[in-house]
């Protein structure tokens, strides 16, 4: 059985297995074959008020309705194909994080699937037993036929980078280690507000390849670089994470009695083993983005120059971001101690300004990442729902031909609900990449949104939400009208069997009729 997300390979084998439990209980009391009594009654009735209409023409007209009962009940009620859980499987297909080349499919199985549902494979096998769940001929074809359908669209688009999961993940990466915050803090006030303080006073000339949010947080690369910051400030405590050291001046703080180094603050950020750089790196990459860093280094690659300016990217985000994250995460830091005035600083004091805050940008991020992580959630549900009521839909139709086209299509509809998913995610890092032109990144620094970013979010929101229903509704609409179309065209098929009885019968009475006035003629 072929199913279109990973939930699937459980939602979908509970939902026939309970289709068996319901059918079981329908046809073992007998309740599945009440609409085979009702529908012969009915036509008796029917066809009682009906003159000239004799027992042969209402067998007739019987056969024809009883036929397509007994069809849909057999093919499209009746569970006889089993389906086994080593031959459940979806198909997935990624893309590369950097666009280098096309899309991989993969083929994914029960307890195989890859993701934490997998711990449920010694659950469901301990439900069901040796029991093993089976499906009508009907369902079991169609749902292949439509999984498909649906697939082939989905594997038809371009591959594109996945920017807003990267993005989402990006805006809520953070600091986990609560010592290592608070020597973050501490080198803020040590070395960043100084530095920024002198840049202040003296106004130097900024580098034109430096950002103007290059100062922005503390791991400045002009502060770095440039005589007279952070090689003239050093921390104002000793540290535990380096070394006493004289070549290094220590000795102008401290006689070294305790261990404590008393590093330059350049150094202090800078240095290879022991720099503060070098270990917030490690953990922002070995915590929160420990899932995504292969993502986020392959789009990157697309947007940075060298790793080392995207190593700076990942951390000024994680240090200056207004995510959605626990304040417990957040760095406690403050720009009070800045001189001069707001206004001079706008272009890149708000960042640090906004640390703790939640801004709409990254909420942004957010909500399309929950989209994208539901959607298929949502579309497994609705479908295991639609499989365990199927057995009450077709027995409270009396097994109509024409409502079991009409689910089909309702059932196909829920179905191309996966490629409209595929359709949405792609449509949105489309739009984040060309519309915004990189401008992402800075959305999830400074919680900026502009124009189009509130475009974007607004066709993710159609895509995800209202584009399904209205797809559903339409397909609906359609489905109903062709499975009245059917019963319209078995009801004629019955009157007129019996319309073509009741003509026949005249015919032979008239002709009989003929017969034995001529032969009386003769005898006379």
């Amino acid at each position: 059985m072929l199913v279109n997300s990973a939930i699937e390979l459980y939602t979908m084998l509970l939902a026939w297995h309970l289709y068996d439990g319901l059918w079981s209980i329908l046809s073992g009391t007998g309740i599945g074959a009440i609409p085979f009594v009702i529908v012969t009654i009915k036509t008796l009735l029917d066809f009682q008020e009906r003159e000239g209409v004799t027992s042969k023409q209402i067998v007739r007209a019987l056969e024809v309705k009883l036929y397509s009962m007994l069809f849909v009940f057999f093919i499209g009620v009746t569970p006889f194909i089993n389906l086994y859980t080593e031959n459940t499987k979806y198909y997935h297909s990624s893309c590369p994080a950097d666009d280098s080349s096309a899309a991989t499919v993969s083929e994914k199985s029960f307890g195989d699937s890859g993701t934490t549902l997998d711990s449920e494979e010694g659950r469901y096998a301990a439900m069901m037993g040796d029991h093993v769940p089976q499906a009508p001929l009907w369902w079991y074809v169609f749902s292949r036929l439509n999984i498909a359908i649906a697939n082939s669209l989905k594997f038809e688009l371009p591959c594109r980078a996945d920017i807003t999961s990267v993005a989402a993940n990006l805006s809520v990466a953070a600091i986990t280690d609560p010592q290592l915050r608070q020597e973050a803090v501490q080198f803020n006030n040590d070395c960043w507000l100084p530095a920024s303080n002198k840049f202040m006073r003296d106004n130097p000339e900024v580098p034109p390849s430096l950002k103007d949010d290059d100062r922005s947080y503390f791991g400045s690369t002009f502060f770095v670089t440039q005589q007279g910051f952070y090689d003239s400030f050093r921390t104002k405590q000793g540290l535990k994470s380096f070394d006493y050291s004289v070549l290094h001046g220590d000795n102008i703080q401290s006689d070294g009695a305790d261990g404590l180094g008393w590093p330059t603050c350049d150094r202090w950020w800078s240095d290879e083993t022991d720099g503060l750089r070098t270990r917030l790196l490690s953990d922002v990459k070995n915590g929160t983005m420990a899932n995504s860093v292969g993502e986020w280094n392959g789009v990157a690659s697309s947007y940075f120059g060298s790793n080392t300016q995207a190593d700076d990217q990942l951390l000024k985000t994680a240090i200056v971001s207004p995510g959605a994250t626990s304040p417990a995460t957040k760095l406690a830091i403050s720009n009070s101690q800045i001189d001069g005035t707001y206004s001079s600083l706008e272009g890149w004091i708000n960042g640090a300004a906004g640390v703790g805050l939640i801004f709409e940008g990254p909420q942004m991020l957010m909500e399309a990442q929950v989209l994208k992580a539901g959607a298929p959630i949502v579309q497994a549900f609705a479908l295991m729902m639609f499989v365990i009521v199927l057995p009450l839909l077709l027995l409270f139709s009396l097994y109509e031909l024409g409502t079991l086209v009409s689910l089909t299509v309702v059932q196909f509809s829920i179905i191309f609900w996966s490629f409209l998913f595929a359709l949405a995610l792609w449509l949105n890092n489309f739009l984040m990449s060309s519309l915004m032109d990189g401008r992402w990144i800075d959305m999830v620094n400074t919680g900026d949104q502009p124009m189009e970013a509130m475009v974007t979010l607004w066709i993710v929101r159609f895509t995800y939400l209202l584009l399904p229903l209205l797809f559903s509704t339409l397909l609906g609409v359609v489905g109903s009208n062709l499975g009245l179309g059917i019963e319209r065209s078995i009801s004629g098929m019955m009157y007129g069997a019996s319309k073509a009885g009741s003509a026949t019968g005249r015919q032979v009475t008239g002709a009989a009729g003929k017969r034995m006035k001529s032969g009386g003629g003769k005898t006379r």
